[in-house]
């Protein structure tokens, strides 16, 4: 896996037929002009924290979309097949959205092309010396990881109310509709392809380790640079909010543990109505290939 730098070679093409799939490919647009420095409940660890993940997306997904079209062409099963192509799509368009917010931060003096390439060098060393079997099963762990902290977002009504930023709400929330819809397609990907439970355990414990070594590293390396490393206040609101006992990801902890029971499959855990809801919303009820403003 190569590191890339442009947006023109980084985005996965949302070229291609996806009709017929059972979620659409939505091309909303996004201006971060009046975002402001923390949108996250004025609080800059739990902004810090966001926006290096979210960098850690571009390339996350492009390693996402290649390794599941590396094993496309043993899908017999057409149904499948469309949804992978839709799949493709929403990823193609998450990443553009991410790129364009990195940008933005990048121009704000925020390290975050630095951050990038954190993914690029940790799935890169998953490409270079795993399988494409290997690479399936951990995208189709990560998407677990995207999947539950997305279905998390659409139902934590204290996350969502203190985003301080209309727009971020938006990005955030389309996101997270988007990783629900298609939570399923990887992992059906794999099983179809002879996935095995050892493969796919594996895939989960590598994901874990490195996906938190590298959110605990990035949100210290995000802080430094902002010289709130010692904002002892920021940092009490903020774990709080993510770990206390109606943080964020407190309640998706057993849910992410889940992805290890040999029985597993993503549609095991579902927010149907948060997610209409929340496409109600945002008005994603629009025909598919629609643009959102």
């Amino acid at each position: 896996m190569t590191q890339t730098h442009t947006a023109a070679t980084r985005t996965p093409s949302a070229a291609g037929r996806h009709e017929g799939a059972s979620f659409p490919v939505r091309r909303p647009d996004f201006d971060f002009s009046k975002t402001p420095e923390y949108w996250f409940d004025n609080n800059p660890m739990l902004t810090h924290f966001m926006n290096g993940m979210a960098a850690l997306f571009p390339d996350g997904e492009m390693f996402f979309v290649k390794s599941v079209r590396a094993v496309r062409d043993q899908i017999r099963d057409e149904a499948l097949q469309k949804e992978i192509s839709a799949f493709i799509g929403q990823e193609a368009m998450h990443s553009k959205a991410h790129l364009a917010l990195d940008d933005y931060l990048h121009g704000k003096g925020v390290p975050i092309k630095e951050i990038e390439k954190i993914a690029v060098n940790l799935l890169g060393v998953i490409h270079r010396y795993g399988s494409k079997k290997l690479d399936l099963s951990v995208t189709c762990a990560l998407e677990h990881f995207t999947a539950t902290w997305a279905q998390q977002f659409l139902t934590h009504d204290a996350t969502r109310e203190v985003f301080n930023d209309p727009t971020m709400r938006k990005l955030w929330t389309w996101h997270a509709v988007e990783e629900s819809e298609h939570k399923a397609v990887a992992y059906d990907t794999y099983k179809a392809i002879g996935g095995d439970y050892a493969t796919r355990a594996a895939g989960m414990a590598i994901a874990m380790a490195g996906l938190t070594a590298a959110l605990v590293y990035i949100e210290f390396k995000m802080v430094r640079h902002d010289r709130q490393l010692t904002n002892w206040r920021a940092w009490g609101q903020g774990l709080k909010h993510m770990f206390g006992l109606k943080g964020f990801f407190t309640p998706t902890i057993p849910k992410l543990f889940d992805y290890f029971r040999p029985g597993f499959h993503p549609n095991d855990h579902d927010v149907a109505e948060a997610l209409a809801q929340r496409r109600s919303e945002l008005a994603f009820d629009a025909p598919a290939g629609a643009v959102l403003h």
